[in-house]
């Protein structure tokens, strides 16, 4: 098997990938003005992008592990990885049309099938450069990375006192500075213990197989990070027409618009250079001293 536990993977991905065009439906939904309605799409788009990329790659995976049982050609799993990815693509497309409509909804199913078409395209790379396990293990680091996000603004209420927001608006900023330094940090270990574990795991049951070395373990770290940032660049060509129909809106919504951006880019860089230096150290931790 190319890639062990890819289906699990992919189904949590696909799983993630639905609830995030869901609460996107939500927000449009109830939005009581057209330009609301933008800007909920707007700030939900990255997130859906990058649930995008992310189910491509597990999907593709699978669709390379169920290939390799009856066809070993490194061409066949190629083809079965691109294929399943621009299968889940366009579902995932077609939905977003149906359930949100208009001109807006037309550019986010574009977008998002060509998310999912290009994690599809990357599991057909690693596939066919024996690294389907470091990406599987992207994968998975990046699915908890999103939960261990997910978590934090869930509870973000009560930690920010514990932070030391107070009652006036600088401690409340400052607290809110903290909790995102934090957030940032604890989002890069679990993804470079996650690749950790993963490839060791791995390695421990693949039998007449390398196990991964040094450089798959660093690239893996750094994976979840470079994925984040696939998915802005993604973000950024297809929604174009929708972000930049937000940032004329007013300037307030532009000057909004540009940090949220920026620290989109901030987060995944501090991703990949936490995530890298974490896989690193631990893989260095389990190897034997020299004789």
């Amino acid at each position: 098997m190319l890639a062990p536990g890819a289906a699990l993977v992919a189904l949590l991905a696909v799983g993630w990938l639905a609830a995030s065009l869901w609460l996107l439906r939500d927000a449009i939904a109830t939005s009581v003005t057209d330009a609301i309605a933008l800007a909920s799409t707007a700030i939900a788009l990255p997130n859906v992008v990058s649930a995008s990329v992310v189910a491509g790659a597990a999907v593709g995976l699978t669709a390379a592990n169920l290939a390799a049982r009856r066809w070993p050609g490194t061409a066949v799993r190629f083809t079965a990885a691109i294929g399943a990815s621009m299968v889940i693509g366009l579902a995932a497309a077609f939905a977003g049309s149906v359930w949100y409509g208009g001109a807006a909804g037309t550019i986010l199913a574009g977008t998002v099938a060509a998310a999912v078409i290009v994690g599809g395209a990357a599991a057909a790379t690693a596939v066919s450069r024996a690294a389907a396990p470091a990406l599987a293990g992207v994968a998975a680091a990046t699915l908890a990375l999103f939960a261990v996000v997910l978590l934090l603004n869930v509870f973000r209420g009560a930690l920010l006192p514990l932070l030391g927001a107070g009652e006036s608006g600088a401690s409340q900023q400052s607290a809110a500075g903290r909790l995102t330094l934090a957030s940032t940090v604890l989002s890069g270990l679990v993804a470079g213990f996650v690749v950790f574990g993963y490839l060791r795991l791995v390695g421990r049951r693949s039998s007449g197989v390398p196990a991964p070395r040094w450089p798959a373990y660093m690239l893996g770290g750094a994976g979840s990070g470079l994925l984040l940032l696939v998915s802005e660049v993604v973000t950024r060509v297809g929604g174009a027409r929708v972000l930049e129909a937000v940032s004329s809106i007013s300037e307030v919504d532009r000057l909004v618009r540009a940090q949220a951006d920026s620290d989109r880019i901030m987060f995944a860089l501090m991703v990949l250079f936490i995530g890298a230096l974490t896989a690193t150290i631990a893989f260095g931790r389990t190897l034997k001293p020299a004789r």
